[in-house]
This record gives C-alpha cells, sequence and structure tokens, in this order.
C-alpha cells in the first residue's frame, strides 16, 4: 500500500514574478511574462558561492531555498535528502554560448567551466553542492514528459525509503534562439502560448506527524481514461501542456478543470502547473478566473499530464484534516 506524501515546502519562480500568487495573478490577468528575477537568491546563499551559477541553475536554486523557507529550513546542509530535477532543454543559454566559442575561437580555447555548466544535470550538480544535499540524485530530460516522468521517480524513492527527504522541481530557461527553434518545428500548429521560463520545487517526506500540509495522496502512470475512472465526482483538474494539446480526450462533466496555455510552451509549464495546483490547495480555494466551470473549495485537486505516447500521469494532491 502506497505511503502519503507530505509537501513541506512550495518554491515557484516565473517570468511573473516570485511566489505562487505571482504566477496565478499573471496567468488570470493575461500579463506578458518577462525574464524570470533571480536576485532574491542572494538573501539565502553568499554572492561568492553563486558566482560560479548561471541562470539556468540560479532559477532551480531559488525554487529550491524557498521551498525550503517555507518549510523552517535553512539552505542547507540537507543529510539524507534526494534530489530529482526535470527538464526538457537544460541550460540552453550556456550550451549555446559554448557552441558559440567553439565556432569562433577554436575547441582549445573553450572555457572548461562553460562546458560543465552546458550539460543537462548541471542544475541538479549545483544544488547538491550549494545546499549539501547527500542523497541520491537524478536529472530527468525527456522533452514534454520530463516533469511527469520525474514526479513518477520521485514519488518511487519515497514509496522505496531511498532517502527520508526529497527536494523534487522542474526548471527551464526561455531563449530567443531557442524560440525561433521551437516557432520553426512547429510551423502551421496551433500557438502554444509564451516561452515562459522559471522553476518549481517541491520538498516532500513522508513523515505523518505534521497532518496540516497538503500531501501527495496519490501518483500513477496509465491510460488517461483509467486514471480519470478513479477520481472522486467533482475532483478539479489541472491540466498539464500534454493534457491541454491532446485530442479526443473526455473529461469528467462534474469536474472543474484549470487549462493553462498562459503556462507557455516551454516543458517547465508542467512543473509550474503542478506547482500551482499545491498552492491552491494549500490555499483551500479555487481561483474562479483559472476554472472552467468555476469552482470553490480546493481540499482535494487532481493535475493530470499526457505523454506523447497517450500514457498518462496523475497527482492527486489533498489538505490536512
Amino acid at each position: 500500500m502506497s505511503r502519503g506524501v507530505a509537501i513541506r515546502g512550495l518554491g515557484l519562480v516565473s517570468g511573473h514574478g516570485l511566489g505562487a500568487t505571482a504566477l496565478a495573478q499573471g496567468l488570470a490577468g493575461n500579463a506578458r511574462p518577462g525574464t524570470a528575477d533571480t536576485a532574491p537568491l542572494s538573501g539565502y546563499l553568499p554572492p561568492a558561492r553563486l558566482r560560479r551559477a548561471d541562470h539556468f541553475c540560479r532559477l532551480a536554486l531559488l525554487a529550491a531555498c524557498q521551498a525550503l523557507a517555507a518549510a523552517g529550513l535553512p539552505p542547507g546542509p540537507l543529510p539524507d535528502t534526494g534530489l530529482v530535477l526535470a527538464t526538457g532543454y537544460g541550460p540552453v543559454a550556456t550550451t549555446f554560448s559554448y557552441l558559440d566559442s567553439i565556432l569562433d575561437a577554436g575547441p582549445g580555447l573553450c572555457s572548461p567551466t562553460a562546458f560543465s555548466l552546458s550539460v543537462h544535470n548541471a542544475a541538479t550538480s549545483t544544488l547538491s553542492i550549494l545546499l549539501g544535499a547527500r542523497g541520491p540524485a537524478l536529472t530527468v530530460s525527456q522533452f514534454a514528459s520530463s516533469t511527469a516522468s520525474a514526479l513518477a521517480s520521485a514519488w518511487t524513492w519515497l514509496q522505496e525509503g531511498r532517502c527520508g527527504r526529497l527536494l523534487f522541481g522542474a526548471v527551464d530557461e526561455g531563449s530567443e534562439l531557442l524560440e525561433g527553434l521551437i516557432d520553426q518545428a512547429a510551423g502551421d500548429a496551433p500557438d502554444r502560448g509564451p516561452a515562459l521560463e522559471g522553476a518549481a520545487c517541491l520538498l516532500l517526506d513522508t513523515d505523518e506527524s505534521d497532518a496540516a500540509c497538503p500531501r501527495l495522496t496519490r501518483v500513477a502512470v496509465d491510460r488517461p481514461e483509467a486514471l480519470l475512472s478513479t477520481l472522486p465526482a467533482g475532483t478539479p483538474l489541472v491540466l498539464g501542456p500534454g493534457a491541454l494539446a491532446a485530442e479526443g480526450l473526455t473529461l469528467p462533466e462534474s469536474s472543474p478543470r484549470a487549462a493553462l496555455p498562459g503556462l507557455g510552451r516551454l516543458p517547465v509549464a508542467a512543473g509550474l502547473g503542478l506547482g500551482l495546483a499545491v498552492h491552491l490547495v494549500h490555499s483551500g480555494r479555487l481561483l474562479p478566473e483559472l476554472f472552467t466551470p468555476a469552482g470553490d473549495s480546493a481540499r482535494r485537486l487532481a493535475w493530470l499530464d499526457l505523454a506523447p505516447a497517450g500514457s498518462a500521469t496523475l497527482a492527486l494532491i489533498e489538505a490536512g484534516p
């Protein structure tokens, strides 16, 4: 039997600002997002320790520090704390810059520091080092399916007792070059919204001593119709970008649902939506601007996303008793 997973803290940073409230207000008002501001990170970690961290790593670090602060914890050290981080595209700005340096100066003059930060697991290793997280660490990079796959891995690790506590997160940064490539690949496909950069982070454990915090009571992967058939009637739904784009997906008529194209077309949109769902359960109310039909209570809420192959991942989030 699966154990419930407590959500001790939530961190969110995006082009709409810092925190879940800023994200919700930006989505509700159809505001145009900008570049996410990571300057508040200096309030958690000394600037000298951040001098090698690029924008991509700083996004993940800021969301993680927020989640730790929400749980009343300092930014490290974190013994027996695992890390599972999802990213669809990785540190694209640093990667493109490193590739430019090869073209401009040749491989003999490339920066080894830039290379070390150009790989997809750069943020995970940076968090592990700077936060002193001494548990297992995993980076999941499966494009649009990154958040869903990483969440399933985090859930499994906690069920198996691989670590006592876990930081789960998702991060992607914006890039003009990347946006151009996405537009080129999309062709005549419908507009999927802005390239909203950002990061989301949840601090999770299986300690049941504090009943007040929200909990993940279920994370499952199956056919979407099988997952939806098991939901209690009227459970509100937050749809991930894969579910939003799916054709022929039949949703329960009694369930208010939030389809959030404003979360954009970067893979981190799924993680930002999951973080917003946790925020809504913690606040206890739905935002009528985001849900159709408008609902009221958010004591229980489900997040649903679909992979390109057709499988679905569902996370059921419930408030404490």
